[in-house]
């Protein structure tokens, strides 16, 4: 599912749902400030590459 990540989220979470490698739960799909998780594009692949995409524009200097 790494893979599909960075083409496509929705199917790519859901795949994680089903595989079990992800609770289904909303909740988890944003962080504290309610933005969504995204790959890390510095990472190689894997679920567990994601990466707040508030936290992910902070540090690119986009404040």
């Amino acid at each position: 599912a790494g893979e599909e990540l960075d083409r496509d989220w929705e199917r790519a979470r859901a795949r994680l749902v089903r595989d079990g490698a992800l609770a289904d739960d909303p909740e988890l799909g944003v962080d504290a400030w309610g933005a969504a998780f995204a790959p890390d594009p510095r990472a190689a692949s894997g679920p567990w590459q994601l990466v707040s995409t508030t936290l992910l524009a902070r540090a690119a200097g986009d404040r």
